[in-house]
């Protein structure tokens, strides 16, 4: 781990983010092989691809770099920026002694509007900087103590803790409780089907704004949900689209179609927006009748109400299918049926808001592996 060290730069595009260091440097750019493991791919089959600020010696190497296993949120450069120059995320340039201490993985803070490089920042660093910089985008903003700390089984399996919420109070209520990330259910009363899309809009700023970091998945179709109102969140907050995968392969297609339309008006109209990502939703015991790979998803949510019934083949079935493909599946349900669905295999759940602390110290309490083989 790479001492805190600050480092001033010519800045070029606002805002301020965070994320693990990825190194690509010299005429070998980026070597798999020499990745810190947290960022290699296939290490996030089961989470969100994580973010990571890009620290280089050559801007157009690392921008045109084609890195899909993470989520490259900032660019820190060696040199002067040279001609030719463009970046819809923030960098900064003339950042002299960059690899002087940093390694791949080291946390890195980067403030495209003042120039600023800071390496391997500590938490009281972070929490006095975010005190010092009300602008820190809330999609990056870190949270510190010891709700938020993940659920990690006795075996070392990583659950994902997400709340179940449906109005701005329930969002609250889960972010104070440790939440780790906010599902809202198609047609919750924060946002429902037949509001305008300003008001759709309104509520998802408002959410983005309380989740403060917190990935936030959006489920419902495009008849229920703003998809515009949704690109311009998604500048705002790391925001998931969660459709029911009943409606078919051609629907998720024409859907991405449709996104990258509405993406190429906004740009036109010098809108701000950003990237929504799709995952797909089912019902347990629901059958598909195409292919899962046919549907361009990136993770499974699957609704496991605590009523129903004998469903551990089907579920078994359903995750293991997602794992060969490397989609993670997670449980909407609550803590009558936590077992059942860490049991088959889900890499997260959904529960109440005030049920977050409880799943996690079950978590904790659990052997996961053994729990697999008692089903």
């Amino acid at each position: 781990m790479a001492n805190m060290l600050k480092i001033r730069g010519i800045a070029y595009g606002g805002g301020v983010v965070l994320g693990a260091a990825l190194i690509i440097r010299g005429p070998g750019g980026l070597a798999k092989s020499t990745l810190s493991p947290a960022l290699r791919p296939g290490r996030h089959a089961q989470t969100e691809l994580p973010d990571v600020v890009i620290l280089t010696d050559d801007y157009q190497r690392a921008a045109n770099a084609y890195i899909p296993w993470v989520n490259v949120v900032g660019i820190a450069v060696e040199h002067v920026a040279g001609e030719n120059t463009g970046s819809s995320v923030p960098v900064v340039f003339a950042a002299s002694d960059l690899f002087s201490s940093a390694q791949n993985g080291d946390l890195v803070l980067l403030d495209g509007e003042r120039g600023i490089v800071v390496i391997a920042p500590d938490g009281p660093a972070i929490a006095a900087y975010q005190a010092e910089r009300e602008r820190l985008a809330p999609r990056n903003r870190v949270h510190l103590g010891h709700l938020h700390e993940p659920a990690i089984s006795l075996d070392g399996r990583v659950i994902r803790v997400m709340a179940r919420i449906t109005t701005l109070a329930e969002a609250r209520n889960a972010v104070d409780n440790g939440a780790d990330a906010l599902y809202m259910p198609e047609n919750a009363p924060l946002l429902p089907a037949d509001a305008d899309d300003a008001d759709q809009l309104r509520a998802l700023y408002a959410l983005a704004t309380i989740g403060a970091g917190k990935p936030i998945t959006i489920a419902g179709t495009a008849d229920s949900v703003s998809l515009s109102s949704l690109l311009r969140t998604a500048h705002r907050a790391n925001l998931s689209f969660c459709a029911p995968l009943t409606l078919g392969a051609d629907w998720f297609e024409d859907l991405r179609t449709e996104l990258a339309t509405l993406s190429e008006e906004l740009l036109l109209a010098d809108e701000t927006y950003g990237d929504l990502r799709i995952s797909g939703r089912m019902h347990c015991g629901q059958d598909l009748e195409q292919p899962l790979e046919l549907f361009g998803v990136y993770k499974i949510s699957v609704e496991l109400p605590s009523g129903a019934g004998d469903s551990t083949d089907w579920l078994q079935d359903a995750i293991q299918a997602a794992s060969e493909l490397l989609l993670p599946v997670e449980a909407i349900t609550d803590l009558d049926a936590l077992h059942k669905a860490l049991a088959c295999g889900a890499a997260g759940v959904a529960v109440g808001p005030e049920q977050v602390q409880g799943a996690k110290e079950v978590i904790r309490g659990l052997d996961i592996g053994n729990l697999r083989g008692h089903v």
